[in-house]
């Protein structure tokens, strides 16, 4: 229920009442509804008139006697008299302030208006900065705009640039393809003797030569499948689901040869439970090989090389461990860039193309999978190849 509105009489509408009349105005809860003054064009009996409030210049005060209704009389002129006579006509209930009092009032209502007046003027002010610094923010953000704008214009770019170097590198390496695969034959031939004997220097150059001819035919053919792999999409895959315990045996035990030729000890444990996937499984293994034959490659013989399956409630984890050289912490994060080799890696394995591990994180990507690496340097390294949950299906 809205409260009632304090009714207020003005007896003396001098300067004085006129400011009383402004402020008073100014609130809600109060009606000024009578104003008095022996002078009809007093400031406050103008003010009064602009507004439509009753003005008198009757002394007697008609109006204000026994009015209940009125719950303020405030006497401005500052007559002893007018005070004593207001006095004995107000009614009862009826608060009557003086001069004394009035200047009281006089005084917080100038507080008070000073008080407005600051706040108008924060106020304006912070509408101001409001306004800049919104145009501050409507011009970064069009320059942002503008700035993303650009770099997606540069990747565009880029993008194309790196499509025309894959095909440019399918094309070289094709071309070079033959031209090896016919030095490799015409070697093999000599060092079968079908051009007749040879000495035994020209056959050490010539193996030396056949020696060459096959890593550099195993970077042309890790460069064709990253190649390819790279104008891949993720929904050319020929994904399957796919026992991923059965998957991950199979790949061990073909990977078991490498592993005896270089006298490594290579384990396999599987899940507890079985564990299906969604996979391209020729992709997933290929990745697979490529971990576990650089764990074999960077081991020291008569070590051992583990490969197990972990689940949990939100990953299923493929991991290869080894207790080879490691990975240095500076080189963790290039390790699957294209043709990147440690110093350590490179006098390990001399012949490594930089290509396998690439294209296992290409693999990966194209997935949805992600491969961890947890290493120390000269103690060896677990790499991880972490499967999200939604690419699992229950046994």
């Amino acid at each position: 229920m809205p409260r009632r509105k304090d009714i207020i009489a003005i007896v003396g509408a001098g300067k004085g009442g006129r400011y009383i009349l402004e402020t008073l105005l100014r609130m809600k809860d109060i009606e000024v509804r009578y104003v008095y003054d022996s002078d009809p064009n007093a400031p406050g009996m103008l003010l009064a008139k602009e507004n439509k409030i009753f003005c008198s210049t009757d002394t007697t005060y008609p109006e204000l006697w026994g009015n209940r209704k009125i719950s303020i009389i405030l006497e401005v002129t500052g007559s002893a008299a007018v005070f004593r006579s207001l006095g004995g006509l107000k009614a009862q209930s009826t608060s009557l302030i003086g001069a004394r009092g009035n200047r009281m009032v006089f005084g917080m209502l100038a507080s008070e208006n000073q008080v407005r007046r600051d706040l108008e003027h924060y106020k304006d002010k912070l509408e101001h900065l409001v306004t800049q610094r919104t145009s501050e923010l409507e011009q970064a953000n069009k320059q942002l705009n503008n700035r993303l704008e650009e770099l997606a214009q540069l990747n565009r770019k880029l993008e194309d640039i790196s499509q025309q170097k894959t095909q440019y590198l399918l094309r070289s390496t094709h071309q070079l393809k033959a031209p090896f695969a016919a030095i490799q034959s015409y070697t093999d031939l000599i060092l079968r003797g079908y051009t007749g004997e040879i000495p035994e220097k020209t056959c050490d150059i010539t193996n030396k030569i056949k020696q060459r001819c096959d890593t550099l035919s195993t970077a042309i053919r890790e460069m064709l499948h990253l190649a390819n792999l790279q104008v891949l999409t993720a929904s050319e895959l020929d994904i399957e689901t796919v026992d991923l315990n059965a998957l991950v045996n199979k790949t061990v035990e073909e990977t078991n040869i490498l592993a005896e030729s270089g006298n490594i000890t290579l384990t396999f444990t599987p899940a507890s439970t079985p564990v299906k996937i969604q996979c391209d499984p020729a992709k997933l293994t290929g990745l697979l090989q490529i971990l576990i034959s650089n764990a074999i490659d960077y081991s020291p013989a008569h070590s051992k090389v583990v490969v197990s399956i972990r689940s949990t409630k939100t990953r299923i984890s493929i991991q290869v461990k080894d207790k080879g050289i490691g990975i240095r912490d500076d080189a963790r994060e290039k390790i699957f860039s294209e043709f990147y080799r440690t110093n350590e890696a490179a006098e390990k394995n001399p012949n490594g193309s930089g290509l396998g591990l690439p294209i296992a994180g290409h693999i990966a990507r194209l997935h949805g999978f992600k491969i961890n690496l947890n290493s120390t340097e000269g103690k060896g390294s677990t790499f991880s190849v972490r499967i999200p949950i939604k690419n699992s299906k229950g046994s």
